[in-house]
């Protein structure tokens, strides 16, 4: 009995540990446009923050936000975030449209650099810089795509990213247009 036990609980053991082990690293955002996931232990930021509503103006950049995920545990404490913002495309290139989203802030913007880049098959421009938000430096990576008839902008901002390259990469390379 004892030895049937030993050769039916250690595989099973084993097996759970591997299934654990194999199980998706984050949670998937489905928003009607878009997919993509997120790392585990982070939130919606409706779920964060009281006062969080979405839809509104992203950080005076014209741009509407349309949802943010966060590694914040509590309003106001420190972490990652990312947001997705979108508008109606204008006949302007991403470039053109880009420069004039920047150029509205650029007296608290420093160390910007731009670069193309590909996200979910399409060519976009990424940009990195340092801004000042509510009295505090955030280091920022946005990500400019064009889908269709929209602009989307795929923000991310942190004291330091630094500390979150793994959770950027994880959600650019899951992201995926419906």
């Amino acid at each position: 009995m004892k030895h049937l036990l030993k050769n039916i609980i250690t595989p099973l053991l084993l097996l759970t540990i591997l299934l654990t082990a194999c199980s998706p690293a984050g949670k998937q955002f489905d928003y009607y446009t878009l997919t993509f996931t997120y790392p585990n232990s982070w939130k919606p930021m409706a779920e964060v923050s009281e006062t969080y509503q979405s839809g509104r103006e992203f950080m005076w950049m014209g741009i509407q936000e349309d949802l943010t995920v966060t590694s914040v545990k509590a309003e106001g404490a420190p972490g990652a975030y990312f947001s997705v913002a979108s508008a109606e495309a204008t006949d302007w290139s991403i470039d053109s449209d880009v420069d004039f989203m920047y150029a509205m802030n650029e007296a608290d913007m420093r160390n910007y650099s731009e670069r193309p880049i590909s996200v979910a098959g399409i060519e976009g421009l990424s940009a990195t810089y340092e801004r000042s938000w509510q009295d505090q430096w955030y280091q920022f990576h946005d990500v400019w795509i064009r889908d269709g008839s929209l602009f989307y902008l795929l923000s991310f901002r942190a004291d330091d990213l630094g500390d979150y390259q793994k959770e950027l990469d994880m959600i650019l390379e899951s992201f995926t247009f419906k």
